[in-house]
């Protein structure tokens, strides 16, 4: 998980990296999104990692 700080905003990327499982092997796994500065620190950022991780 990287949290990236940029003049408009926070960007949120999460990266898997599977070997085998349920994504084919050495295959990776790769959620991103921006916020603005405003609603990242409202954010409920648990629960948004849930809601991607699946």
């Amino acid at each position: 998980m990287t949290f990236i700080a940029g003049p408009g905003g926070l960007e949120f990327a999460l990266e898997a990296d599977e070997r085998g499982g349920c994504l084919p092997e050495g295959g990776d796994a790769l959620s991103r999104f921006a916020v603005g500065h405003h609603e990242a620190h409202d954010r409920g950022w648990t629960a948004e990692m849930d809601s991607r991780m699946g």
